[in-house]
């Protein structure tokens, strides 16, 4: 887990988030199945060391955050393990916000072969 961010970040960040309009939180949340959408903001938060209301889309991973390369490498492979996925090193690397995370998921998981077996 990376290293809790500043009290000043903390704040800072804090107040952006109040004032994003709900529909953006809900149009994240919608790019995923609920249960998709649930695996990715638990692992965020584990990760990340924050409650699960600080997950917005406009957060930024590393600098709100304060996440590191090694924490965001730990996120990933989470989420592959957590979703069923592979998420390409390429792709991933272009990811600065949680509104970029789920996008790219929502994409992969588009891609992903069904599961139904008949």
């Amino acid at each position: 887990m990376t290293t809790q961010y500043s009290s000043k970040q903390k704040h800072d960040y804090q107040d952006r988030a109040w004032s994003l309009p709900w529909s953006e939180m809900e149009n994240m949340k919608n790019l995923l199945s609920e249960r998709d959408t649930q695996v990715v903001l638990q692992t965020l938060s584990d990760e990340l060391g924050v409650p699960q209301k600080e997950l917005t889309p406009e957060a930024n991973l590393t600098s709100d955050f304060s996440a590191d390369s090694l924490t965001l490498i730990t996120i990933t492979m989470a989420l592959e393990d957590r979703l069923g996925i592979s998420i390409p090193d390429e792709r991933s690397e272009k990811v600065q916000t949680i509104g970029d995370l789920f996008e790219m998921l929502a994409e992969l998981l588009q891609e992903r072969p069904s599961r139904n077996v008949q």
